[in-house]
Formats: C-alpha cells, sequence, structure tokens
C-alpha cells in the first residue's frame, strides 16, 4: 500500500471519516491509439482476473470506479495492444496517461507512488528486452547464414548472459531499497525462483508480518512457500496417476533409479520435439538405471496413446486427463510444459528443466 497514503489516512482518519461519503478507487486518464477499443481492468493474483471494463470513446478517455478490500496489483489491458500494471487500493486516484504504441515503460501516472514504483521495475525490464531484442537479430543474421562465427556465437551468448544478469543485479537492487511488501513481491515475481532462491526467501521473510494485508503477497507466498518444497536437494513429492492401462503407477516406484519426471502433452509442439532426444538418452543410459516418469497434461485418451506410439515413447507413462488442472502439475507448480525435474536414486531433486544436450551432458556425468 502507498506509504503516503498510510500515513494520511493514520494521521487524519478522524477527519476522512466524517468528510467522505463513499470508500473506493478511482481510475481515469487517456488511452492514446486504443480509441474506440475496450479498455479491461484485471486483478492480478495467481493469475488476471477481469473485474471490469470500459468502452473507450473516440477522445481516448476511460474510467473505473471500484472497491478493493484490500490493497493489490491491477492491471489495465487494452484491446491486447498494450498492457499497465498499477497497485490499488480503497483510497487510490490514480491518473494515467498512456500511448499505446509506446514503449511499456513510457506512460504518465499521478496519484500512486507504488504505482511510480512499478513503473520503475517496467523501465528495467524493458532496458533488458531491448538489448535481447537485439542479441536475437545479431543471431537471426548468423543462422540465416549472412554469417558463420562460432566466436561471435560464444559473444553473443555471453552478451545475453550479461543482460539477464544485469537485470537480476538491478532487481535486487531495487528491493533492497524498497520497503512496500506488493512492489518487493511484485519485483522479484520476475527472478528465476530457483537461481535466486535465497534471495526471493529473504524478501518473503522481510515481509512476513504484512504477507496477509493483500492477496498479491498472499498468492506470491504460497506459491514461493509450494516452491520451497521443489528445491534442488529436497525429495520429490509423490504423484500416484494411472497408466494408459488404468494402472496405477507411483512415481516413488522408481526409487533405486536415476529418473527423469517429465511434463508434457501430445498437443505440446516443444515437447514432441524433445521427445527424440529423450529417446536417445533412454536407449542409451536405461540399462545404467535411468527411467522416464511421462506427466502428460492431455485430456484426450486416444490423442495421449497415439502420440507415445508415433514418437516410439517406451518409458513409464501416466495421467488424470484434466489438461492444466492435473493434480500433479499442480504441486510441481508447472505453468508451461515442457517441465522436466531430473531425480537421484533417492527421489531427491538434481535439476530441472534440463533439455536436449544439457540433459545429456549431466547424464553423462553420472553413469559415465
Amino acid at each position: 500500500m502507498n506509504k503516503i497514503i498510510i500515513y494520511i489516512s493514520a494521521l487524519f482518519a478522524i477527519t476522512i471519516a466524517a468528510c467522505s461519503s463513499n470508500t473506493g478507487f478511482e481510475i481515469e486518464g487517456i488511452i492514446a491509439g486504443a480509441e474506440n477499443k475496450t479498455v479491461f481492468l484485471e486483478k492480478i493474483t495467481g493469475q488476471a482476473i477481469m473485474i471490469d471494463s470500459f468502452k473507450i470513446g473516440s477522445n481516448g478517455k476511460f474510467k473505473f470506479v471500484g472497491t478493493a478490500e484490500k490493497p493489490g496489483v491491477y492491471r489495465l489491458n487494452f484491446g491486447n495492444v498494450r498492457a499497465l500494471d498499477l497497485v490499488l487500493d480503497n483510497t487510490s486516484k490514480i491518473e494515467v496517461n498512456i500511448d499505446a504504441k509506446m514503449r511499456m515503460d513510457e506512460y504518465d501516472v499521478k496519484g500512486s507512488e507504488a504505482s511510480l514504483k512499478v513503473k520503475e521495475i517496467n523501465k528495467i525490464l524493458y532496458d533488458t528486452y531491448k538489448v535481447v531484442e537485439g542479441l536475437q537479430n545479431e543471431y537471426a543474421a548468423i543462422a540465416e547464414g549472412f554469417e558463420s562465427n562460432e566466436a561471435k556465437i560464444a559473444l553473443l551468448e555471453k552478451k545475453y548472459q550479461d543482460a539477464m544478469d544485469n537485470q537480476v543485479k538491478l532487481i535486487k537492487e531495487f528491493t533492497n531499497k524498497n520497503n512496500d511488501a506488493i512492489i518487493d513481491f511484485y519485483a522479484v515475481s520476475y527472478l528465476n525462483i530457483d537461481e535466486n532462491y535465497e534471495f526471493i526467501k529473504s524478501i518473503v521473510e522481510k515481509h512476513k508480518a504484512s504477507i496477509e494485508s493483500s492477496d498479491y503477497t498472499k498468492e506470491y507466498a504460497y506459491k514461493f512457500a509450494g516452491f520451497a518444497n521443489l528445491a534442488v536437494g529436497n525429495v520429490a513429492p509423490d504423484i500416484a496417476l494411472n497408466d494408459p492401462n488404468g494402472k496405477e503407477i507411483k512415481l516413488s516406484s522408481l526409487r533405486g533409479k536415476v529418473v527423469l519426471l517429465d511434463f508434457w502433452a501430445s498437443w505440446c509442439g516443444p515437447c514432441r520435439q524433445e521427445n527424440p532426444n529423450n529417446v536417445k538418452l533412454y536407449k542409451e543410459y536405461n540399462a545404467k538405471g535411468f527411467e522416464i516418469y511421462g506427466v502428460s497434461l492431455d485430456k484426450n485418451m486416444d490423442d495421449w496413446t497415439k502420440a507415445i506410439m508415433q514418437d516410439q515413447l517406451t518409458w513409464t507413462h501416466v495421467s488424470d486427463l484434466k489438461f492444466w488442472q492435473s493434480a500433479a502439475a499442480a504441486t510441481y507448480k508447472v505453468e508451461s510444459i515442457p517441465a522436466t525435474f531430473l531425480l537421484d536414486k533417492d527421489g531427491k531433486i538434481l535439476a530441472k528443466n534440463l533439455r536436449g544436450e544439457q540433459l545429456a551432458q549431466f547424464l553423462k556425468k553420472l553413469f559415465n
């Protein structure tokens, strides 16, 4: 919540109660380039939930009036052309002026210090995006045969990693100077939890006393707590699902083997592209104690089994055929596929999301 608003509310509580006939937030402004489109107001917790909409006129003006029982992060989404995040509570009176065609950190917002901090975070993200976009264009030129230079490819990869490392550094510096739980959690949500686990843990601990004050912070803390169970070195949560023949097979039944827990689906293009790599590795290391436990996010039995046969996947397969509502996917916080967890013989997590050559090299070290 905006610190200034908290302070004023506490100092003049009696006056506010006497003079205000109602409470609630107001957001108004002008969105250039989105005339005659619809702007949606969404509440952000674990996902974006649409709570209101406004048909923008030819003058580009819009206005939302509503209530927010707790402070939180809200998003203005206009015609899927552009989106802008704000921090609202029941005292927020925010004015926004934006051009739908401009970069994500170029807009004016008044009446919310917290929303201005969100803008600072957006600038960090956009600056990184522009660097990465330029590197991708250079890499594409090489891939199309305009150049062939391994040294240049290596340099581009280093520049990419440097850009990502700098983004992490700036986000950490930002949160170290900030004391608002919503803003801190918003910032660290752009960090890879695996790679920044201890830092994010310190941020969650820092705001432990205020987590319950917002649905946004509660949701992130809940997600992080679930992720803690999936940290490298921890025993992987068990899964008990049926194979295509209706037989229940537990993940824990494979103890004693190195197991690749693979979340995939027949409809997932990147998953199907990765399957030949897994087939090759399975043939190479299965006799040495390597197993794959494939959890499908399919919803149709025929599609699932057909993909297994087409891709010649001869390992263990299970599914509850519940698509993204899969209980196993929820347990493992899977939000996109393919997603993998490599487990040791005791069921402990060795690594996450290793694919292709990375997985091949990891297995080579384990078995050779």
